[in-house]
Order: C-alpha cells, then sequence, then structure tokens
C-alpha cells in the first residue's frame, strides 16, 4: 500500500484576497489538482484537512474532508489530524503547491514507506515541509510541537531527522500566494 494522502487545504489565503482552494489553473481548480495527484498515488484514505472550514468542502467520491487536530495551528494541525488518521503514514500535499510532479510525491512515499522516517522534498530554497512524507509514528512529535507553540513546519522537519528527497526544479515548487502567481510554470 502506498500510504494514505492529505491535502492541506485550511489556510486563510489572506495574501491571495479570496478562497485560494477555488482558484482555476488549466481547467481544474487548486482543490481538485491536489487530490487527483494523491488518488492517482495512494492506495489509502485520501483526506481533506480543511481548518475549521469542513463544511465549505464537497469532497469528491472517497475522499474525507476532516478539521485540523488542533485549531490555529497552522499546517501542523492538519498534519497531525491526518497522522491521527492513517495505520502507516501520510503523504501530505499542500493544495498551493499545484506543479509538484507525480513523480516527486510516488518517491516521496516509496523512500518513507521503506524507511519509516519523514521524507521531504528539499529543494534550492531548502525545505518543503507540505510535499512531504509522515509517518504515523511521529504524530506524538506534532503533537508536543503543536502544543509548545512550535508552529514552524520547516523547523519540525529537523527535529524528526527529515531525510531529504532532492528537487533542483524551483518551478515545481511554486507556491500560489497571489492570483498573479496562477500562470504556468516554466518548464
Amino acid at each position: 500500500m502506498i500510504a494514505d494522502g492529505l491535502v492541506l487545504a485550511g489556510g486563510r489565503s489572506s495574501r491571495f484576497g479570496s478562497d485560494k482552494r477555488h482558484a482555476v489553473l488549466g481547467g481544474k481548480t487548486l482543490l481538485e489538482i491536489a487530490v487527483d495527484k494523491l488518488r492517482a498515488i495512494c492506495s489509502g484514505t485520501v483526506m481533506i484537512a480543511a481548518g475549521s472550514r469542513v463544511d465549505e468542502i464537497a469532497a469528491p467520491k472517497g475522499v474525507v474532508v476532516i478539521p485540523d487536530a488542533v485549531q490555529g495551528a497552522g499546517p501542523l494541525g492538519g498534519i497531525l489530524s491526518g497522522l491521527l488518521r492513517t495505520r502507516t503514514g501520510i503523504l501530505v500535499l499542500a493544495c498551493d503547491l499545484p506543479w509538484v510532479r507525480q513523480s516527486t510525491l510516488r518517491a516521496l512515499a516509496r523512500k518513507g514507506q521503506a524507511t519509516n522516517k519523514t521524507v521531504a522534498v528539499r529543494s534550492p530554497r531548502g525545505w518543503e515541509p507540505l510535499v512531504a512524507y509522515y509517518p504515523a509514528s511521529v504524530a506524538p512529535v506534532v503533537s508536543a510541537r503543536i502544543k509548545a507553540g512550535a508552529l514552524a513546519a520547516h523547523k519540525l522537519l529537523d527535529s524528526l531527522g527529515a531525510q531529504p528527497l532532492a528537487c533542483s526544479d524551483a518551478d515545481e515548487m511554486g507556491n500560489v500566494n497571489r492570483p498573479g502567481d496562477l500562470k504556468p510554470a516554466s518548464s
């Protein structure tokens, strides 16, 4: 089994100006793009961590919408929710990272499951904690960091001794923060 999948879609979209989950790129919403990528790879359950806005998402058939385990904890609240619902681990993808390749996600899941360790993309910008595989065993560490107020996701990776998956293509890790970011990444 190649992991359960978790789309992080609970952000406030404050820089975007509207709910970026519904922004369209190539005929699909950012949320649909992320869900489709994880469904193509994960043989387990695909979940959408929706923060506190669970009722605002109409999930596709077979996809489960879940609230963040801890409200106001940013991405770590969503990651913890997924970890508390998986037996083995979760392959995480934030919905505002539409250019991440399926081959990258597949490599993360395979390496993570083979080693039973956290594996995250390491791009020219550094750690990409929202494109990562987290084994179920790290749930207590994530919970403790949230309780301590240590909410920086990239620092979580350091504390978990994450294994890197190299990514030299900065465009693949392009993040949609503003409407102008919705232009296709260069190839």
